[in-house]
């Protein structure tokens, strides 16, 4: 699933070069590296779930703290998407690779990470 959403994390930044009205360098950067951002900020609060105890209150400030970055800096620079007419903003953008990324990381991945 992780591989899916890299997949199409590129091809929202490719939709967005050829298909942006005023083209925003800002803004294809914000498009390509909040969602990333979001993705690991919530892998690594999952793994912080399946880590030692100590190491919980750090992973947990830093899997929030880091989420409600991306979420502001994709809302400031205003990034939304279209696929097939379906509007989705930028805010709901990193939230969905938040989730995909806490959802979907497994125990496994976290040792290897670990």
């Amino acid at each position: 699933m992780h591989s899916i959403w890299f997949t199409a994390i590129l091809f929202t930044c490719l939709g967005y070069i050829f298909h942006a009205e005023p083209f925003s360098l800002w803004v294809l950067i914000s498009a390509l590296f909040a969602p990333f951002i979001a993705w690991y900020c919530g892998s690594a609060l999952k793994a912080t779930i399946h880590g030692p105890s100590n190491e919980r209150v750090l992973g947990t400030a830093f899997g929030v703290i880091g989420f409600m970055l991306s979420w502001y800096w994709i809302t400031k620079t205003g990034f939304w998407l279209s696929i097939f007419n379906f509007h989705i903003p930028g805010y709901r953008w990193v939230t969905i690779g938040f989730l995909i990324g806490f959802l979907f990381t497994t125990k496994a991945d976290s040792d290897r990470a670990l």
